[in-house]
């Protein structure tokens, strides 16, 4: 059996290997093919990947950006703005990257345990309840 070696998705396919293999450069080369043939979200988004265990922070948040924009798919969308969170924080972005990475909690699969009709956890105390070591209950720190 052969394979069409202009064809994109075995360049895809031998990009994510070599980047798991942490062969970075000779990744990038296949990502780069991959993408000239084949530019689709799945394309963009595993170079961003290796952009990103490369430091090329940029490069990486522009790859993933142009993900975004291949795809309405919500599951596809929420993933990509997952991993999209890693090289705006690594950058500085601190709010954006915060921002983003909450997208995760659309990924979590719900379970018998989200219909418990207990109100979600949103990090603070309850109203006029003082937490903290100054408190008779149990606090953060």
């Amino acid at each position: 059996m052969t394979i069409d070696s202009e064809a994109g998705r075995p360049r895809a396919m031998l990009a994510n290997v070599l980047h798991q293999q942490q062969r970075y450069a000779e990744a990038m080369v296949e990502h780069e093919l991959a993408v000239a043939r084949m530019p689709d979200y799945t394309t963009y988004g595993n170079r961003a990947l290796t952009r990103y265990e490369t430091g090329d922070l940029q490069g990486s948040i522009v790859d993933f950006l142009e993900a975004l924009q291949r795809t309405e798919e919500a599951a596809h969308v929420a993933s990509i703005g997952v991993d999209l969170a890693y090289p705006v924080l690594a950058s500085g972005d601190l709010r954006r990257g915060f921002a983003l990475y909450e997208e995760r909690w659309c990924r979590v699969a719900k379970s018998q345990v989200w219909d418990l009709g207990i109100p979600e956890w949103t990090g603070l105390g309850e109203p006029g309840r003082q937490t903290g070591p100054d408190s008779s209950g149990p606090g953060l720190w």
